[in-house]
């Protein structure tokens, strides 16, 4: 007779333990984002986000991206957005490149797939990976991060390959 309640409690702990964790991690790390992309190394504000610590940051992890076509600094700062919150992947292009015309004039087809295709494979965000550390440990989170990235860079390499070919 207690199945409704038991459902409830086991519903309400699940919301407790994952949604509102994962609020308060998006909005950190949201107001991180802000921070980087307003100053630079020596916390002056810059008026152009090429010469913020978030560029320079990314600058620095782009070159690996560049053999998928996605070697821009935005692209790379995008997808570690996408970290936080995989939804904002997108509107985090359109922000740094000015506009979604800016975007898609930077991108070729074949780049856009291989970013598609990085995005459909890369880590999920990070809410899911304190899920997968709380379950089974830091170190599996950490494997488990790292071995879909490398899936989806490989998949991405690939798809840009094969994209070139035929384009």
């Amino acid at each position: 007779d207690g199945g409704i309640e038991r459902l409830h409690s086991v519903i309400s702990y699940d919301i407790h333990h994952f949604a509102y964790p994962y609020g308060s991690i998006k909005e950190d790390g949201e107001r991180e984002y802000e921070f980087l992309k307003t100053f630079d190394f020596r916390f002056n504000m810059v008026a152009d986000t090429d010469e913020s610590i978030l560029a320079t940051i990314a600058g620095f992890v782009a070159p690996v991206f560049a053999p998928l076509g996605l070697g821009d600094w935005r692209i790379v700062t995008s997808l570690i957005a996408g970290f936080l919150a995989k939804e904002s992947i997108v509107s985090m292009l359109s922000v740094l490149y000015g506009s979604i015309g800016n975007l898609t004039a930077a991108l070729s087809i074949v780049d856009a797939l291989a970013l598609l295709v990085f995005c459909l494979l890369y880590t999920p965000c990070v809410a899911a990976v304190a899920a997968v550390k709380r379950e089974r440990g830091w170190k599996f989170a950490l494997g488990t991060v790292v071995f879909q990235c490398v899936i989806a860079w490989i998949f991405a390499l690939l798809v840009h390959l094969i994209g070139m070919l035929f384009i």
